[in-house]
């Protein structure tokens, strides 16, 4: 099961975060290198427009077991509004292999100064 996650986007900065991935152990988990990151955020789950689509704002550490989400600027200064999103691993050879990690709501805390 996805882990809870708020995100919080401030309008017009810069967004970063970083997720440590751990498996059962709590040990870092060593990403595949074969495999890949994405997320999206929609304004509901089952909305079929993108909000924003966060898979080449994603880098994977693969030995790390991290992936960092770093939205510039100038993305954040054009959202009107906050939704929903996920973060997903997969594996490209095999479609069915997918690793939910993360999901939750999305706030975007709107940009007085311009």
């Amino acid at each position: 099961m996805a882990g809870f996650h708020r995100l919080v986007v401030e309008q017009g900065a810069t967004f970063e975060e970083r997720y440590e991935i751990v498996g059962d152990d709590e040990q870092p988990w060593v990403i595949p290198a074969t495999w890949k990151a994405r997320a999206q955020v929609r304004a509901e789950p089952l909305a079929p427009t993108i909000i924003l689509d966060l898979t080449q704002l994603l880098t994977v550490d693969y030995d790390a077991g991290t992936i960092t989400l770093r939205i510039p600027a100038t993305t954040t200064a054009t959202l009107d509004r906050g939704g929903v999103w996920d973060l997903e691993l997969y594996d490209p050879a095999d479609l069915g292999q997918v690793s939910r990690l993360l999901a939750g709501p999305v706030e975007l805390d709107l940009e007085v100064t311009r």
